[in-house]
């Protein structure tokens, strides 16, 4: 019951001028409302590795943001539509679980994109 009127609630938000309900996929936004284009490029950050993982050699986690962040931007000036951002420079990676150490690496820098990029992170 609180999903179904959750999800009416949200339909009610994405009514347009003409008063039609725009289509809606459970709780995802349309690719078209979110990049403002209907095919959009995303631009792939790969991070260096991360504090945790086998191959981080110690670098400063504000240096390992200021590359990513330096290539984002890089996208973004070149024309893209939105970034995504992930720990490629983890590898090998664990394959049972992820330290702690790593997870909140990953989620400061993906809160100072969100701050610092002016476009879909």
């Amino acid at each position: 019951m609180y999903l179904s009127l959750n999800v009416t609630m949200e339909l009610e938000k994405f009514k347009d001028k003409n008063d039609k309900i725009r289509e809606y996929r459970g709780n995802r936004m349309l690719c078209e409302e979110l990049f403002k284009t209907k095919k959009p490029i995303i631009g792939d950050v790969h991070l260096l590795p991360l504090p945790g993982s086998p191959r981080y050699a110690r670098e400063k986690l504000n240096d390992i943001l200021e590359r990513a962040l330096s290539e984002a931007r890089a996208f973004i000036d070149g024309g893209l539509d939105g970034i995504v951002v992930d720990n490629y420079g983890d590898t090998p990676y664990y394959p049972e679980k992820v330290g702690p150490e790593t997870v909140a690496a990953m989620t400061y820098i993906i809160s100072r994109f969100v701050d610092e990029i002016k476009a879909p992170v």
